[in-house]
């Protein structure tokens, strides 16, 4: 059996998509706001090397990882652009952020003295930015326990420590009611206003996701943070074209592998989750959930084969899924298959998946595995 060519299951990343996304959210900004690029979680999917590079040219001036892991990837790999990991770091991670030049985020004085020591040790300076928890209670400084200030006024003397920025996180800028993210907002600038009192100097302010982007320009301040955006997707359903035109950037494709006629009452899959209310045309797919493919989308989603919605049927498999073919002909073993992304006019979604099992589209792309083979196009 010739499935017409290696690859069983991939995805094609357009990076002009990812070019055009940047060069709309640069037309957003002054010219003193600097765009820093989110490509955590292997550039939600897409592939962070690529995607920085493309990003980098196209005039991202910061990029923002997750993990050291994530941060050390890109620098061996000749990414010489400013890189700030956005979560948590830890002291075994120190000797790697200052071998590479890497800026972790600090919450607590103890690392900070951790980091000041290793700086001082291999003659360098450490950037650091400060995170301030202005509602999401995730991490950060909180503003009703003035400890705060202290601490951050010890950090800023350690030796070999420049606090180069200091930022926050909305938690709801993606919804209508406008209420919580003023009150962030507010909360960060009071913080940031206490610091600078105290005599520390904080060059990069920055707030603003991808939904504060498009809907707060007024909260732009020195640095804007694109993450699910970049990559052509809106935050929410509150956001459409209207509000910026994007350019999604990923197609996930796959093959037919088998093609079969089966009679009424025909189970399909595993438990027998499907059964044929009249005879059917079947064809079987070389992707699964171990690619990505979420099983709670069985018997719920739709792909596009030439031009046409086909529904999958039964339970999605671990490597193999079924999708009724019934009335397409001319199909053969190795046709493509759309699970999401550019078809024409039929097409099928991230943002559509998403809402069938209740998720968001962020989830859909970053679950890609490794084993999909990513495809550049340019």
């Amino acid at each position: 059996m010739s499935l017409g060519g290696k690859m069983r299951t991939w995805a094609e990343i357009d990076l002009n998509a990812i070019s055009t996304n940047v060069k709309q959210f640069k037309k957003c900004l002054n010219n003193s706001t600097k765009l820093m690029v989110v490509v955590k979680a292997d550039g939600y999917g897409h592939g962070a090397l690529e995607v920085s590079k493309c990003a980098v040219k196209s005039g991202a001036d910061y990029l923002a990882v997750a993990a050291c892991s994530e941060a050390v990837n890109l620098r061996e790999n000749n990414i010489k652009t400013p890189i700030l990991i956005l979560g948590a770091v830890f002291n075994e991670d120190i000797p790697l952020l200052i071998k590479y030049d890497i800026t972790p985020t600090v919450v607590d004085y103890e690392f900070a003295k951790e980091l000041s020591n290793e700086a001082v040790n291999k003659n360098k300076m450490a950037k650091i930015h400060i995170k301030l928890d202005t509602g999401m209670s995730r991490i950060g400084y909180r503003c009703e326990n003035d400890t705060y200030i202290e601490e951050c006024i010890k950090i800023s003397k350690l030796p070999n420590i420049v606090i180069e920025g200091i930022f926050s996180h909305f938690s709801k800028a993606d919804e209508h009611d406008e209420t919580y993210t003023h009150l962030q907002y507010n909360t960060f600038c009071k913080m940031c206003e206490i610091l600078e009192n105290n005599g520390i100097n904080i060059p990069i302010k920055h707030i603003c996701n991808s939904a504060g982007i498009i809907k707060y320009p007024q909260y732009h301040l020195d640095m804007v943070r694109l993450g699910i955006s970049l990559y052509g997707h809106y935050p929410s359903t509150e956001f459409n074209e209207n509000d910026i035109e994007l350019t999604p950037a990923m197609t996930f494709k796959t093959k037919i592998v088998y093609i079969k006629d089966v009679p009424k009452d025909t189970y399909v899959g595993y438990g027998g989750a499907y059964k044929t209310d009249e005879s059917k045309k079947i064809a079987t797919l070389a992707v699964g959930y171990a690619d990505g493919y979420p099983r709670t989308l069985s018997n719920k989603a739709y792909v596009t084969v030439k031009g046409k919605r086909c529904k999958v049927i039964g339970n999605v498999c671990m490597d193999q899924m079924m999708i009724d073919v019934t009335g397409l002909d001319n199909l053969k073993i190795g046709d493509e298959v759309i699970l999401f992304g550019k078809s024409g006019n039929n097409n099928v979604t991230v943002e559509e998946i998403a809402a069938l099992i209740g998720t968001i589209n962020y989830e859909i792309l970053c679950n890609l595995s490794k084993r999909v083979l990513r495809i550049y196009i340019q």
